[in-house]
């Protein structure tokens, strides 16, 4: 879970209020892929999460894939793809 700028989550408490959540970011397996694409998306939709990640694995590649969707008049829209081997570079060219 990643929350929207200058919120401090308190540790003691296990739930978030989706007001406080700027996206959730999931790692799926193939087994699981299906299930959460049904029901994940209208479970984070319905509060008005903004923003859902899902990293899943490339066989072809062998790295993972990171999906970025945007929550947009309800339902959520693929707004990019990318690998997490090109997230990792971009971090280190950032240092």
């Amino acid at each position: 879970m990643a929350f929207k700028l200058g919120h401090k989550p308190d540790l003691n408490i296990g739930t978030r209020a989706a007001a406080d959540v700027w996206a959730v970011i999931e790692a799926v397996s193939n087994v699981s892929e299906e299930r959460d694409a049904a029901e994940k998306f209208g479970a984070y939709a319905e509060p008005g999460i903004p923003n859902y990640w899902i990293i899943r694995r490339d066989t072809v590649e062998d790295d993972g894939v990171i999906s970025m969707h945007e929550l947009v008049g309800g339902a959520y829209k693929i707004t990019g793809t990318r690998l997490v081997s090109q997230l990792a570079e971009s971090a280190d060219d950032a240092r």
